[in-house]
């Protein structure tokens, strides 16, 4: 009955045991790839700035989003930056 009411919020469970309300997986990946589209690269504070919400659930949805193959990141000396996962759509081929 609850999940006819807010049919676009659910309850996930984070590696870090946090069990935030929020949207559903595929579509806040949706939203990091549109961000990443327009940017070309988010840190977690840019999605911190972006989606209104802390720390932990922007750097739990970035992880998560890689862990699908949605996003790569690359981390160097001035943090992580995550970047859309181009390798998903390479397409290789020997002539």
């Amino acid at each position: 009955m609850f999940a006819d009411v807010i049919f676009c919020l659910a309850l996930n469970h984070y590696f870090s045991k946090i069990i935030p309300a929020e949207y559903n997986d595929a579509a806040t990946e949706k939203r990091i790839l549109k961000y990443i589209g327009e940017k070309g690269s988010v840190t977690a504070l840019d999605l911190v700035k972006l989606d209104h919400v802390s720390i932990l659930i922007a750097k739990e949805q970035l992880a998560t989003a890689e862990q699908s193959g949605a996003i790569c990141r690359d981390e160097t000396l001035e943090g992580i930056r995550y970047f859309d996962n181009v390798i998903k759509t390479f397409k290789f081929s020997l002539k």
